[in-house]
């Protein structure tokens, strides 16, 4: 173990050089401890996974979705997939954090276990996850969308029937599906998506809606 990485380490957090009292504590240390100084000191470097789900976080999935929109008129465009679990708020408090998390963890394995292995999935917050499918069009995208709902609406049947008499009202599953045939950037097709997403929270959750001619429009003219 090298001390000197650690008070460099630790000299770099303060801002300046160390005073001779911080070197002899530095020299006192064991090595076991000191190793786990140098690691708490080190800067935070950005989280690339989810820690619940094992889903890429918000910023790598966005910068995959980026890359694909930049490669889109080379091999085609990508279809964009949000699933939203409305009321999982309301599930968490009268549940518990952990009955939130089992269900975020079991909507993740019907969402990767209804596309492909090659596309690409993220946890955008608490309640969101979504699927970057690759060179798929609106109509193969709808496909993998009404699939991930028929397979988390049985799944929040055979749950209602586990635990018969619970007041709390089960979180239904909303999916939205954006695409645009020839994207300008990431940020037109994550607007038609929650354009999309708007619409089936508007109808009560529970359904699969599509980016619409209207949705293009609106990003044009924006």
């Amino acid at each position: 173990m090298s001390y000197d990485g650690v008070a460099a380490a630790w000299a770099d957090r303060l801002g300046g050089p160390l005073p001779p009292e911080a070197l002899a504590v530095l020299a006192a240390l064991p090595a076991a401890a000191a190793a786990v100084l140098e690691d708490a000191l080190r800067p935070a470097t950005p989280r690339t996974r989810d820690k619940l789900t094992g889903l890429l976080s918000r910023p790598v999935f966005e910068e995959a979705l980026h890359h694909e929109v930049a490669s889109a008129a080379r091999h085609g465009a990508p279809s964009l997939l949000v699933v939203d679990l409305d009321g999982l708020t309301g599930w968490m408090q009268a549940k518990g954090h952990l009955a939130g998390d089992l269900l975020v963890m079991r909507t993740t394995e019907i969402l990767t276990r209804s596309s492909r292995a090659s596309d690409v999935h993220g946890r955008l917050g608490v309640d969101q996850l979504a699927a970057l499918l690759p060179r798929t069009d609106r109509v193969r995208g709808l496909v993998v969308a009404r699939r991930v709902l028929a397979r988390s609406r049985a799944d929040a049947r055979a749950l209602e029937r586990s635990r018969p008499g619970s007041s709390a009202a089960f979180p239904r599953v909303s999916i939205a599906l954006g695409y645009l045939p020839a994207p300008s950037t990431a940020a037109d097709l994550q607007q038609v998506t929650e354009a999309a997403l708007e619409r089936a929270r508007r109808a009560g959750g529970g359904v699969v809606e599509a980016s619409r001619l209207d949705d293009l429009a609106t990003v044009t003219s924006a």
